[in-house]
């Protein structure tokens, strides 16, 4: 099934202020970045950023990020406006679009799959939509592709919701196990609010895993952690001298675990020492041309340790031992981020967190 997402970025953030809210720090990162990472971690074909007067800035904001941005030169049309500009991007053979509003700042990417797999579980016949605990209609909203030709005549300050009542098949909805992820940040008291909330819960850890290529193991670290980290951890990878593609193997392998591969690609990982990138907390190399190259200087002065695994795509050998060769290197990353995620961090200082995670690189 090949679905697109559009990220409503065009918003005039009236009620904000004189600034975009858009592009207001939430947990390091400006919110649009924030949101935008949760949509991007889902199995997405294409990826569409639709924005308005900012549009510059937001493009920046979102660099490194799968989405294609677009400017809505009518963005001062209303909501409708920008969703049947957006949809108006797509491919013709997409069977579904998820709309995802840009300042859902507590949307996770866990949520979104389950609106995915509903939609996925309909054959892509139904809306699929959000709803809280009262049952009203929230966003996000994933359309079938009967429903583009109807969102691409939307105007105004209209959005779709009158499409979904008049809908002659039966909606299907998700309800998440906490309605804070289904609010948005409209004035500069939510965007307190929530800055309160990341404090007291304690925000997102970010881990760059690092290799050489950025083709293969550190990807499929990536995938992994953001597969079990339950929301405490987000994953990253990126390369001293990326080779500009995921190693085939790689891609076999996270596709035969059941792991997303939509949106993963090899990336410098000069990307996460520039401006406005997300903040990393850890760095782990994962072999050994990486830990011993000049990193560029990382905000913050994050983590680090290194955990040596041999590339198995370098392995020689007939089909089954190749592939062998990938799920030995899954088990031992998969082994090491499970150890790495279950540390008791509040009890470690840093010299006891890095001995710590240096022996974790130790494990066979």
């Amino acid at each position: 099934m090949k679905l697109a997402a559009v990220l409503l970025a065009a918003g005039l953030s009236q009620r904000f202020g004189l600034a975009n809210k858009l592009l207001a720090n939430v947990g390091g990162e400006p919110m649009v970045r924030r949101v935008a990472r949760a949509v991007a971690a889902c199995p997405v074909t294409e990826f569409w950023a639709v924005t308005g007067a900012d549009h510059e800035a937001l493009r920046a904001a979102l660099l490194g990020l799968p989405f294609r941005c677009v400017m809505n030169s009518s963005y001062r049309d209303g909501l409708g406006a920008s969703v049947a500009f957006g949809v108006a991007q797509l491919d013709n053979d997409i069977d579904g679009v998820l709309i995802v509003p840009g300042d859902m700042a507590w949307l996770e990417t866990a949520f979104l799959n389950q609106i995915i797999d509903a939609f996925a579980r309909t054959g892509g016949e139904r809306i699929v939509h959000a709803i809280d605990e009262t049952g009203q209609q929230r966003n996000p909203v994933l359309w079938p592709r009967r429903c583009i030709s109807d969102l691409s005549k939307l105007s105004g300050e209209s959005g779709a919701k009158s499409l979904i009542a008049s809908d002659p098949i039966p909606r299907l909805t998700v309800c998440p196990s906490n309605d804070l992820c289904l609010d948005d940040i409209d004035t500069p008291e939510q965007l307190a609010s929530f800055q309160q909330w990341n404090a007291m819960t304690g925000s997102t850890k970010n881990v760059l895993f690092l290799c050489t290529h950025n083709s293969c193991r550190s990807v499929i670290a990536e995938s992994i952690l953001n597969a079990i980290g339950g929301g405490r951890f987000r994953g990253f990878s990126a390369g001293s001298h990326p080779s500009g593609r995921i190693n085939p193997g790689a891609i076999a392998l996270l596709t035969r675990k059941g792991y997303p591969t939509v949106g993963l690609r090899s990336k410098t990982w000069d990307e996460f020492a520039a401006p406005g990138a997300a903040p990393i907390d850890y760095i782990i190399t994962v072999c050994a041309d990486a830990a011993g190259e000049t990193c560029p200087f990382w905000p913050g002065h994050p983590t680090s340790a290194h955990w040596g695994v041999a590339d198995p795509s370098r392995f020689e050998g007939t089909d089954s031992e190749r592939q062998a060769a990938f799920d030995e290197t899954h088990r031992l990353l998969y082994d090491r981020i499970k150890a790495f995620i279950d540390l008791p961090f509040d009890a470690l200082d840093p010299s006891a967190l890095k001995q710590r995670l240096m022996a974790i690189g130790t494990m066979t």
